[in-house]
């Protein structure tokens, strides 16, 4: 299964999450352009599931991103239940959202999801 990615103007949803997920590819439309990221929210798909995101704005044009990336969140989620959420403010902060599959810990990929609010 690989990673499926809907977006409908004002929210990314990312589902799957059996692979690498960066914007430049994932939502070319957004490619040196990045987006105005409002809020990230994590919902895991068991206890101890571990999702970080970096920051590749400004960094280095590759696939996958060099590593001067920023990490902006990092969770580790306690059950299934626990849903994690991180606000960038009202107006949001400008980034390029990268999520490298290896540094994430999912028990079951296909029941975790990423939801990405845009501003």
């Amino acid at each position: 299964m690989a990673n499926t990615t809907k977006f409908n103007g004002r929210i990314i949803e990312i589902t799957g999450l059996d692979e690498d997920w960066y914007v430049e590819n994932d939502l070319p439309q957004f490619a040196g352009v990045g987006l105005k990221v409002k809020s990230i929210q994590f919902n895991p798909s068991a206890a101890n599931d571990v999702m970080k995101i970096l920051d590749t704005r400004g960094k280095k044009a590759m696939t996958p991103p060099d590593t001067a990336a920023v990490e902006v969140f990092l969770v580790q989620c306690s059950a299934v239940t626990d849903q994690r959420i991180k606000y960038f403010g009202d107006k949001g902060s400008w980034m390029s959202p990268y999520i490298d599959i290896s540094e994430c810990t999912l028990n079951t990929a296909a029941n975790a999801k990423v939801i990405i609010e845009i501003a």
